[in-house]
């Protein structure tokens, strides 16, 4: 399996480099599955899509020199020289939008623009000001698993369509996600970056 910088990654296509960078939890196969079918044929001779899995998800370990989220944006940072010698576009989605944020903010010389989808932007989640869950069922579903309370959790469009993606995209990733040690980071803080306020703003 392909390493670089300790990260596990599928390359797809030719042309400039995007570094996808997946939300917690989840894995390269995640936004792979995503984006690709999305793609014009034009974007996929043009682009090198990159997904990479982020440590203690999909097939990353965990090195031991990561104790913070700094650690881990110098270690994507050193990951895309280890890729490319050019400037990098990010694509990254939550967790992985909130890294790119500090991507783009500490190495601009590293990367030429980001595309972040509902990004993490305050890590601490008791000081987060969001609004309150709501579904919008379109669609009566009815499932006694574990997975499917989660899925009405995390989701707002409930669903047959959702469900379906809910469980190709989203469940194969839990079986590889070390939670136990991102938790731990969550409880010591270290999942906060330390310029996250001048990064937000």
């Amino acid at each position: 399996m392909p390493f670089k910088a300790g990260l596990y990654f599928e390359t797809v296509g030719v042309g400039h480099p995007i570094i996808f960078i997946h939300g917690m939890g989840l894995d390269s196969h995640s936004m792979k599955s995503f984006y690709e079918p999305l793609l014009t044929q034009s974007e996929q001779d043009s682009l090198c899509r990159i997904y990479l899995d982020l440590p203690g998800m999909g097939a990353s370990e965990i090195p031991h020199t990561l104790y913070n989220a700094d650690n881990l944006v110098e270690q994507i940072n050193s990951f895309s020289h280890a890729i490319s010698s050019e400037q990098v576009g990010l694509v990254s989605h939550s967790y992985g939008g909130y890294l790119a944020l500090g991507l783009l903010s500490q190495f601009q010389k590293s990367f030429v623009a980001g595309f972040l989808t509902a990004p993490v932007v305050i890590a601490n989640h008791a000081t987060r000001h969001v609004a309150p869950h709501k579904l919008i069922i379109k669609e009566k579903l009815t499932d006694n698993s574990d997975a499917f309370a989660d899925y009405l959790a995390m989701n707002v469009v409930i669903d047959s369509r959702s469900w379906h993606q809910y469980q190709k995209l989203i469940l194969p990733a839990a079986q590889n996600f070390n939670q136990p040690f991102w938790d731990a980071m969550k409880t010591k803080g270290t999942y906060r970056l330390n310029k996250e306020t001048s990064m937000a703003s």
